[in-house]
Order: structure tokens, then C-alpha cells, then sequence
């Protein structure tokens, strides 16, 4: 299909690291990023970093005191270079005088990074979206963190991504949903799956989706589907998605079939996705690769573009 997301090749992207020299091994990272540019952030403890990687989606930094912050390693990934949020979390990180780097493919973060000469990443493909762009920035950070093991495994991930096997599968979700709200359900473990789910299908699908976790889902959401007397409206513009992974904890995957049933029986549409694969690396791109197929596929069934985001663009605007 067009448009397709070419992670094979991004997986196989080898980065060069401008001012290397000034590079430390730390074991505490956070990252500032922002909607597409975040997702490697949420990925990386998955993969199996060995760093402990928090994500900062906010302005300026979290608050650290200043004997925390000179233990950690700040790092800016905007691939637009323009993103207000991420620039004022280098500013600040500047001001600071603390250890921070840098991963964009251009724009005024990337000058920043010039100007100051810390470390940083050119990514390649400035015209994709930042979500079709999450390969290049998964690498870019392994690499900036000087993960080395880590870097491996990916590399030689990128000769077994199979995007054509996942294609039908995605079709036929896309068709489930069409227009319909997504609802994506997947345990802690897994919750940057889901995330990834959620962003592909509000911006390349354009339609509303939200994620949420197990076990914390039985502890208030289902309320709000099960017993809510007026939740005629709710039956027919809602689509659960349950991300099933035989590696989460027994009981966590039993509350997982026991909530879908109860779903299921009040007459709520939904699809079960078994996240497979011969390792946890193949597995997690094999839902990666499903979530973009679906995304994509639904974009064209409802003759959209899956690229543009015009809403962000013209709230972006509005912010100047």
C-alpha cells in the first residue's frame, strides 16, 4: 500500500553523532519530546534499554533537584527541530548547565545543538511524519545512549520486519472500525503499544482513539461502559482493540478475557490482537507494523490523507 512505513530501512539507519567526544555513559535519561517524536522514549525500556529512560512530555524539565539532575542525561527529540515544548526543555537544560543532547532532523533545536555543540543526530527524511519516523529516532537514541547491545539487536531486527505478512490483518481491522471511537487495551508492561496504537490512529486515520492499561482499566473505566444506563450511543461509536501478550502475568491476562467477555456480552464490538513473534523484539514490531497497516488502510477506506495533520498545524499556528 502507499505510504508505507518503511521501518526495515530505518532499523538498518547507522547515525553519526556530531560531538561525540562530549558524550557520558549515564544511567538515569530523560527525554523531552512531544506526540510522534515521544514514541522512541516510550519504546526503548521495552526493547530492553539498559539505561532507565524517563519521558518528559512538558515544558521546561521535570522537576529535579540540582545534585539529580547533574546524575542525568537530558535529551531533545524533535524531528521537526520546531516543537515549543522540546526547545524550552533544551533551554532550560542549558541554563542549567546540565549534560543534554539532541535528536531532530533540522529546525531551530538542531541549530541550538550547533550553536552549543553538544551531542546530537541529524535524522534523514525531513518531510515524513514524526510518527513514520520512530525507526530512525529508536536508533538514534540507543546510539546516544551508547547502547551498544541494544543497537545490535535492532540492526539485525531489520532483516526479519515482514510488513506484507501483517497487510490483510490490517485491512480487515480498518474495515472493522471505520469511522468508529478505538479503544486500545493492553497491560502496564505493554502500554507504550497501545499508545503507539492510539497516536497512529488519531493522526493517520483521523479518528478519535484512546488507550488505556490492565489491571487499572477494572478499577474504573468499565464503569463507565457497563453501567451506564444511557450507553446506547456508546454501543454502536465504540471499538475495543485487546492487545494480548502470553508473556504478561497469568492473572493479568485472565482480567483481560474476563473484562472482554463482560464487553462483549453487553453488546460492544471488538477485536483481539495476540502480539506475536519468535522473540520479544519481532513482536513488538509486528504490532507496530499492524497498528500502521490498520491506521493507513483506514485513512484510504475513508479517502484521507494518512500524512497530513491539518488540526495541529493550524493550533500550532494559532499558538504564535
Amino acid at each position: 500500500m502507499d505510504d508505507v512505513w518503511d521501518l526495515k530501512n530505518q532499523l538498518s539507519f547507522t547515525p553519526a553523532i556530531e560531538n561525540r567526544e562530549k558524550l557520558k555513559k549515564f544511567l538515569k535519561v530523560v527525554v523531552g519530546g512531544m506526540g510522534g517524536s515521544r514514541l522512541a522514549a516510550d519504546l526503548l525500556p521495552l526493547l530492553g534499554a539498559d539505561a532507565e529512560i524517563v519521558l518528559h512530555n512538558d515544558y521546561d524539565l521535570p522537576h529535579l533537584n540540582d545534585e539529580e539532575a547533574k546524575q542525568t542525561f537530558f535529551v531533545a527529540s524533535s524531528f521537526s527541530g520546531n516543537t515549543k515544548e522540546t526547545l524550552s526543555f533544551a533551554r532550560e537544560a542549558i541554563r542549567r548547565g546540565l549534560s543534554w543532547a539532541v535528536i531532530s532532523s533540522g529546525g531551530e533545536l538542531l541549530e541550538l545543538a550547533e550553536l552549543e555543540r553538544v551531542p546530537f543526530v541529524r535524522l534523514p527524511e525531513p518531510n515524513l511524519p514524526p510518527r513514520d519516523a520512530m525507526g530512525y529516532s529508536i536508533v538514534a537514541l540507543a546510539a546516544m545512549l551508547q547502547d551498544q547491545h541494544l543497537l545490535t539487536l535492532l540492526n539485525r531486527h531489520a532483516d526479519v520486519v515482514d510488513v506484507e505478512a501483517l497487510e490483510d490483518q490490517g485491512r480487515n481491522l480498518a474495515r472493522a472500525l471505520h469511522s468508529r471511537m478505538a479503544i486500545i487495551y493492553a497491560s502496564k508492561r505493554n502500554k507504550s503499544i497501545a499508545y503507539n496504537w492510539k497516536i497512529r490512529l488519531n493522526e493517520s486515520a483521523k479518528i478519535a482513539a484512546f488507550s488505556n492499561i490492565f489491571p487499572e482499566v477494572n478499577h474504573n473505566e468499565v464503569v463507565g461502559f457497563l453501567d451506564n444506563p444511557d450507553n446506547g450511543g456508546l454501543l454502536s461509536n465504540c471499538y475495543f482493540i485487546f492487545l494480548y501478550d502470553e508473556e504478561d502475568d497469568k492473572r493479568l491476562y485472565k482480567q483481560m478475557q474476563v473484562t472482554q467477555r463482560f464487553y462483549e456480552e453487553a453488546g460492544y464490538s471488538l477485536s483481539v490482537i495476540n502480539l506475536t513473534g519468535k522473540d520479544k523484539l519481532k513482536k513488538i514490531f509486528n504490532a507496530l507494523i499492524l497498528a500502521d497497516e490498520c491506521a493507513k488502510s483506514l485513512a484510504k477506506l475513508r479517502n484521507l490523507s494518512p500524512n497530513s495533520t491539518p488540526s495541529i498545524e493550524n493550533l500550532k499556528r494559532s499558538e504564535d
